[in-house]
């Protein structure tokens, strides 16, 4: 869900042109095993990513729009999300009138992890209920038969206004 989501950001952008913002789709492999792919990602273009303000945006199992969660911090990681980040996140969500929770990831990490533990700033949103388990997380039952399209469609409207408001404030 977070690559179709990212892809869907590039198609309606690559239209709808930013003037001051450049959308990069990018998909870490090895999650699971300790963030491998997005730590490899940032120590490979930490640079790069300090020279272009870079932001990560982190989209994490969408399954419907009751559970649109923004992550603020996360408990096993120890991470802590920026305030401000987190405060335009939640504005978009409202000014797109999507119903969202922020709460710490309290299980787990997410790959916004590795940008957070490097300095840059980062956050991730998950569409999943983080107060019982899931038995759809990480199972056989992870596929389309379990997913809700309408988070997905919930999370792209809120991502389309902070994009935009993002761009405008650039």
């Amino acid at each position: 869900t977070g690559v179709a989501t990212a892809l869907e950001m590039w198609k309606v952008f690559s239209k709808e042109r930013l003037k001051h913002t450049r959308i990069k789709v990018v998909s870490f492999g090895s999650e699971e095993p300790a963030l491998r792919g997005s730590e490899a990602y940032v120590k490979m273009h930490k640079e790069e990513l300090i020279q272009e303000n870079a932001v990560l945006i982190n989209i994490d199992t969408i399954k419907d729009k009751n559970n649109l969660t923004i992550v603020d911090a996360e408990t096993n990681t120890l991470v802590k999300y920026p305030k401000d980040l987190v405060s335009k996140m939640e504005a978009a969500f409202k000014e797109a009138d999507v119903a969202y929770k922020k709460l710490p990831l309290p299980i787990g990490a997410t790959d916004g992890t590795s940008f957070a533990i490097s300095g840059l700033p980062a956050l991730s949103i998950i569409g999943m209920d983080s107060k019982k388990y899931d038995p759809s997380y990480h199972t056989r039952l992870d596929n389309l038969e379990h997913l809700n399209p309408d988070g997905l469609e919930a999370l792209k409207a809120a991502l389309i206004v902070f994009i935009k408001n993002w761009d405008k404030n650039q």
